[in-house]
């Protein structure tokens, strides 16, 4: 380690003047798009004095200005313009299900009333598949009382199962997130935005309900095949929603979802407008309920729910061991 520090202290300033290349080579790539990227590289690279920090700056002054006198010449046309965010749907019946409540896709598909409710019903009927299946689970399995296992193996097994299955997971979950969030910023581009706020609900709590019982299920294992063997249970149940689509070839709204969701204004924002209450009555209720999900999935689902699978025998083995 130490070593390594003083062969940082030695190799710093070549670092320095490696990274001052590379900036110099995307800002005179930027201003010449044209130009050929390993003929530029070569030009930089024979560089003896790259740009020292104050010339950098300098440069950054000139460009921020000469953006800022652009910006002033169309300010009134930007101001006047909502900063817009997409939302990337992936596909399954959840979301093909949400996108036919779209007042837009309902006029352009020209679907009746009874085909939303068809493809509600089917978003319903996976729904009841993926919960009977983790009910059973959870009702009639025996979980018991958590044991660590001083084995590499399993506890390798386990993390890098929860890992892959966080990663399957998160676009679904994400999914939620995004529904939920458009139908609170534009309730008016609904046919039944009350509907569609419970279909991306419904989505984000089948799909993290699955990983904590896969979590709490392959704690107790002591063998890595059954760790594994349980995980593509569960990867199964996880993946029930996409199976659906296969048979819905008549069906024409699976299309829509490859449009990505856009949103003109933010839900606080959306809140204060005229109309918005009358659109979704219960709005009072819903924003919090997508406070918490919103606030739960980047604080913590994101990034540090596979890491439990560590933190529980870390837990046990030093607060636990103490307090007993």
């Amino acid at each position: 380690m130490f070593g390594w520090v003083v062969l940082e202290f030695y190799t710093w300033e070549q670092r320095e003047n490696d990274w001052q290349r590379e900036l110099e080579f995307h800002e005179r790539f930027r201003q010449e798009p044209e130009s050929d990227e390993r003929q530029l590289k070569s030009s930089i690279q024979l560089l003896t004095q790259p740009r020292t920090r104050s010339q950098w700056k300098t440069a950054a002054e000139v460009s921020k200005n000469g953006q800022s006198s652009i910006q002033q010449r169309s300010a009134s046309s930007v101001d006047s313009l909502p900063q817009e965010k997409t939302f990337k749907l992936t596909a399954n019946i959840y979301t093909i299900a949400f996108t036919a409540f779209l007042t837009k896709n309902k006029e352009q598909l020209r679907m009746k009333s009874d085909d939303q409710m068809d493809l509600l019903y089917r978003a319903l009927v996976m729904a009841a598949i993926q919960l009977t299946f983790l009910y059973m689970i959870l009702v009639y399995e025996d979980f018991g009382a958590y044991e660590y296992k001083d084995d590499t193996l399993i506890n390798l097994c386990l993390f890098f199962t929860m890992q892959l299955l966080h990663w399957s997971s998160l676009p679904e979950a994400r999914n939620g997130i995004y529904m939920m969030k458009h139908v609170l910023c534009h309730p008016e581009q609904y046919t039944h935005p009350f509907t569609a706020f419970c279909i991306g609900l419904l989505h984000i709590s089948t799909c993290w309900l699955c990983e904590v019982l896969n979590l709490v299920k392959s704690l107790n294992h002591k063998k890595p095949k059954d760790v594994i063997s349980k995980f593509v249970g569960f990867a199964t149940v996880l993946a029930v929603p996409k199976i659906m689509i296969s048979s819905m070839e008549q069906f024409e709204q699976q299309k829509c979802v490859k449009d990505p969701l856009k949103a003109t204004k933010g839900r606080k924002t959306a809140a204060t407008e005229p109309g918005y209450w009358m659109k979704l009555p219960i709005a009072a209720v819903l924003h919090p309920i997508y406070w918490v999900f919103k606030r739960a999935f980047m604080g913590f689902y994101f990034y540090f729910f596979p890491f439990v699978v560590i933190l529980i025998p870390m837990f046990k083995l030093t607060y636990l061991a103490n307090v007993q």
